[in-house]
C-alpha cells in the first residue's frame, strides 16, 4: 500500500516538474520573440530610364526596366555596415523619441482640460489620479526611449519597389531632390539610368542613390546592341548585386604615432579614440594623417569585405632651422602671406624646404626672394634681402595688355596680308595666261601688288612691335617676381 501511495507521489512530483518546465520554457521563449528589430525591409526603386537622346526607341527602355526588375530580384538580403546602421538608428530614434513625446504631451494638454472641465469632486479626483499614472507611464516610456536606443535590423530582407513589379517606374527626380523623393516613396534607394547612341550601339548608365548616404554612391555603365543586351546586363547588375546585398564589410584599424594626428579616410574626417577600429566596404581606401610640426603623409589600401586590416601610420617629425634675415635698412618682413616681424629677424622654418619671403623697407622698396632651407643644423645661416622699387601690379598689368593688343593686332594683320596676297597671286596668274589683258584689268593688277605689298610691310612692322611688347611685358613682371636666392653660413 506505501508502495502504491509512494508511487503516485513520484508520478505527480514529475507530472508537476515537467508541467512547470514547460511552461519556463514557453515564457523563455516568448521572451525570445518579443525582441524585435526595426527597418526589417530594404526597399530599392527602379525609375524611369531617361530616353531623350533616343526618342525613337523607347521600347528598348521598357525592355531594360524590365529585365533589371528581373535580375535584381535575386537579391534577398542586405547586410549594413555600422555608418549605415548608424544612420538608421538614429532616425528610428529619433521617431521612437517623437511619438513618445506627441503621446506624452497629449496625455498632459488632456490634464490641463481636464482642470477647466467642472466635473463632481470625486469625478476630478479619480480623472486627475488616471490621467497621472498615464504621465508618468508616459514619462517612464519616454526615458526607457531616451536611453536605450532602438534595435536595427542588420540583414534586412531587399526588396523592389512594389510598383516596379507591375511595370511601373516613376520619373527620376530632379537634381537636388533626390532626398525628398526618397521619403516620399519610402525607399531605400533608387536607381537612375539613362540610354543613349554610341557609334551605332547603345550606352547606359546606371547611377543607384541611397538614403543613409544622402548621395549617388555608385554608378557604373555598359556599351551593347540588341543582340548582346541580355549579357550586358547580366554584367552590371552582377557588380550592382554586389553594392545591393552589401557584403560583409572590411574592418579597419588604424593606430599613428604621434598618437593625437588628425585622420582623413576617404576625404571624411575621423572622430577618433586610440586604436580606433572603423567598418567600410571592400575597394580602395585614402588615408591621410597630419599632426603639427610632423610631416604628413597619404596611403591608399585596398580591402576585401570580411577583412580585418591593421595599419600604423608614424609620423616624421618636422627638423626646423634658424633663419637670419638681414637687410641694410630696418624694414618688416612677411613670410608668404603673413606677417613676421622687422628686420633683423630670425625665422624658425622646416629644413629642406622651398620658402618665400617679402621684404618692404619705409621707402616702399620692396624684395621678394624665394630660397632652401638648408638641411646642415651645425652652422647658422642667414639671408641678406636689397631692396629695389618694384613696379606695382597695375603697371605689370599695363605691359600685358598692351602685349595681348600687339599680338591680336599681329593675326589680324597676317590675315589681311595672306588674304592679299593670295588676290595678287590669282591677278597674276591671270594676266599671265590672258592674250591681251584690258587697261583696267592690269590697273587693278598693278593695285592688288601695291596692296599685297603695303600689307606684307604692315604685317613685319606689327609683329616686331608685337615682340618688343612681349619683351617689355617679360621685363616688367621678372622685375616683380620673387628671386631664387641661397643662404650664406656664419
Amino acid at each position: 500500500m506505501r508502495g502504491i501511495v509512494l508511487e503516485k507521489r513520484i508520478c505527480f512530483t514529475v507530472f508537476l516538474f515537467f508541467i512547470l518546465y514547460t511552461q519556463i520554457f514557453a515564457a523563455g521563449k516568448q521572451d525570445e520573440k518579443e525582441i524585435k528589430t526595426q527597418n526589417d525591409e530594404w526597399i530599392l526603386c527602379i525609375t524611369e530610364i531617361d530616353t531623350n537622346q533616343l526618342p525613337s526607341q523607347r521600347n528598348i527602355s521598357e525592355i531594360i526596366s524590365r529585365m533589371m526588375v528581373e535580375k535584381l530580384s535575386a537579391v534577398s538580403f542586405r547586410t549594413r555596415i555600422s555608418s549605415e546602421y548608424a544612420f538608421y538608428e538614429d532616425k528610428a530614434w529619433a521617431n521612437d523619441r517623437s511619438s513618445a513625446a506627441r503621446a506624452l504631451n497629449a496625455k498632459l494638454e488632456e490634464r490641463a482640460s481636464l482642470v477647466f472641465r467642472g466635473e463632481p469632486e470625486w469625478r476630478y479626483r479619480q480623472s486627475i489620479a488616471a490621467i497621472d499614472s498615464d504621465i508618468e507611464k508616459l514619462r517612464a516610456a519616454l526615458k526607457e526611449i531616451e536611453n536605450n536606443a532602438p534595435l536595427v535590423n542588420r540583414e534586412p530582407g531587399f526588396i523592389i519597389f512594389s510598383p516596379n513589379h507591375d511595370l511601373v517606374f516613376p520619373a527620376a527626380p530632379a537634381a537636388g531632390a533626390e532626398y525628398k523623393f526618397a521619403s516620399d516613396q519610402k525607399i531605400d534607394a533608387f536607381l537612375v539610368m539613362s540610354i543613349s547612341d554610341f557609334y551605332g550601339r547603345y550606352l547606359l548608365s546606371v547611377k543607384l542613390y541611397t538614403v543613409y548616404t544622402g548621395s549617388f554612391s555608385w554608378e557604373d555603365s555598359a556599351v551593347f546592341s540588341l543582340g548582346d543586351i541580355d549579357s550586358a546586363l547580366d554584367e552590371i547588375t552582377q557588380r550592382l548585386h554586389l553594392v545591393l546585398s552589401g557584403n560583409r564589410p572590411a574592418s579597419v584599424t588604424i593606430r599613428t604615432e604621434p598618437q593625437d594626428a588628425l585622420l582623413l579616410v576617404n576625404n571624411s574626417y575621423v572622430n577618433r579614440d586610440r586604436n580606433i577600429t572603423i567598418e567600410y566596404p571592400p575597394g580602395t581606401i585614402t588615408i591621410d594623417a597630419s599632426s603639427p610640426n610632423y610631416e604628413s603623409i597619404s596611403i591608399n589600401t585596398g580591402v576585401a569585405g570580411g577583412e580585418n586590416i591593421d595599419i600604423f601610420l608614424r609620423l616624421n617629425p618636422v627638423e626646423y632651422r634658424n633663419i637670419d634675415i638681414l637687410s641694410e635698412t630696418p624694414g618688416s618682413v612677411y613670410h608668404g602671406a603673413l606677417y613676421a616681424g622687422q628686420t633683423p629677424l630670425t625665422l624658425r622654418l622646416p629644413a629642406d624646404r622651398m620658402e618665400y619671403i617679402e621684404f618692404e623697407n619705409s621707402s616702399m622698396e620692396r624684395a621678394a626672394v624665394v630660397f632652401q632651407v638648408p638641411q646642415s643644423f651645425d652652422t647658422s645661416h642667414s639671408l641678406t634681402l636689397n631692396p629695389l622699387t618694384l613696379p606695382d601690379s597695375g603697371h605689370v598689368d599695363k605691359e600685358r595688355r598692351s602685349y595681348y593688343w600687339a599680338w591680336g593686332g599681329t593675326w589680324i594683320t597676317g590675315i589681311g596680308a595672306w588674304l592679299a596676297y593670295q588676290s595678287y597671286m590669282s591677278a597674276d596668274s591671270a594676266i599671265r595666261t590672258a592674250d591681251s589683258p584690258t587697261r583696267n584689268f592690269y590697273d587693278s593688277y598693278q593695285s592688288l601688288y601695291y596692296v599685297s605689298m603695303g600689307t606684307a610691310i604692315v604685317f613685319g612692322a606689327v609683329t616686331i612691335y608685337g615682340i618688343y611688347r612681349l619683351v617689355r611685358y617679360l621685363y616688367t613682371a621678372n622685375k616683380s617676381a620673387a628671386v631664387t636666392v641661397t643662404t650664406e653660413e656664419n
